[in-house]
This record gives structure tokens, sequence and C-alpha cells, in this order.
């Protein structure tokens, strides 16, 4: 039997129930696709541990992207996603630009230099992530003017 290809590897997505309509009470979930058809590629389980935690933590800027919205908001945000590249962009910055804000910087780069310099991961999977995700060289210039700024007195 063929496993279906399925478009991601995680994902963090509220829980579509009632309490989507109080940001008080909105439960969220954060898929891991096991099921993904790639031959040659590191199971999820033998990835690196700092590996996970900074894929963890860029998912878990998207939650901490979503509490900010309402439902409407919410609605809004996953017809945009699919819909326009830009939005899509602008939403993946914004999930790692909350992880960064966490303290989760060093986690977030060992992570994409791990996806983009010692994985076995397909080029059209490579190309998206370099289209739609923040650079390791941006998430570099966002720490040292982030630790610019609390040196300034």
């Amino acid at each position: 039997m063929q496993i279906p290809k399925l478009g991601y590897t995680m994902r963090a997505q509220p829980l579509l129930d009632f309490r989507i309509l109080s940001k008080k009470r909105r439960a969220y979930k954060i898929d891991v696709n096991d099921r993904l058809s790639l031959e040659d590629v590191t199971k999820l389980e033998d990835l690196p541990e700092q590996v996970l935690v900074g894929w963890f933590a860029h998912e878990l800027g998207h939650i901490l992207d979503y509490q900010q919205r309402s439902a409407l908001g919410m609605l809004w945000f996953g017809i945009c996603y699919l819909i326009f590249p830009t939005y899509r962009l602008g939403a993946e910055r914004r999930a790692d630009l909350y992880a960064i804000a966490q303290g989760m910087a060093d986690h977030l780069l060992v992570t994409k230099k791990y996806i983009l310099h010692h994985s076995n991961l397909p080029a059209k999977y490579l190309q998206r992530i370099e289209k739609y995700y923040m650079s390791i060289e941006e998430v570099d210039l966002i720490v040292a003017a982030s630790q610019a700024q609390e040196r300034t007195p």
C-alpha cells in the first residue's frame, strides 16, 4: 500500500471546536507527520535532541502567534496561509521571531543548520524551507541586534 504524502513534517494548529471562539480557552495541537514516504531520511526519533527542541520551538512560536488572534482572525490566517505565498512567508518568520524572543535562538539555529546542511531531505523540501523560513544568517543578525540592544545603556 502506498502511504499518502502529507504536506508537512510538523505543524501547530488550533483544535477546531467551540473553544476556538475564546482566546483564553482555545486549545492547540502539534502534529508530527511520521508517515513521510521519503527514502533515506532520518526518522524523527533519530534526530538529535537539539534539532527536535528547535523544531518544537518554531511550532510553539506559531501557537504564540495564534493566541493573539480572534476566531475570525484564525479563519482568515488559515485561508491566507494556504492561498498567498507572501502571507505564508510572514507567518513562518513570525513563528521564528516568537521562538527567538523566548530564548530559543540557539536551538532554532541548530535545527536550521541540520535541515539545510546535514539532512537527506529532498531538494524540493529544502527549497520550500529556503523560500518560506528565516535563513541562518537572518537569525544570527536578529540575535546579534538583540544582544547589542541589551548592552546599550
